[in-house]
């Protein structure tokens, strides 16, 4: 006759107690900067005035802000680069 322990025999330990097999640790994120090209969406086409690096888009514009001296910051545009 051949016995067949289950997924949780494992698990269990002397004394009818559980305990986990493995503990989970929760996966990190590393955030990564990108540069973004940055563009004065004032005229038609869009001029270029610059590449920034910053996390995301939003952190882009406030870089690009302090960098190139724009007095309205609704006017500018962040694109990935590549």
């Amino acid at each position: 006759m051949k016995v067949v322990a289950n997924r949780r025999s494992n698990a269990w330990g002397r004394g009818g107690r559980w305990k986990p097999t493995m503990t989970l640790r929760p996966k990190l994120k590393l955030v990564t900067t990108s540069s973004w090209h940055i563009y004065l969406a004032r005229h038609s086409p869009a001029e270029w005035i610059g590449t920034v690096e910053a996390v995301n888009a939003e952190g882009a514009i406030d870089e690009a802000v302090k960098l190139f001296d724009v007095e309205d910051p609704q006017t500018l545009i962040a694109v990935r680069g590549r």
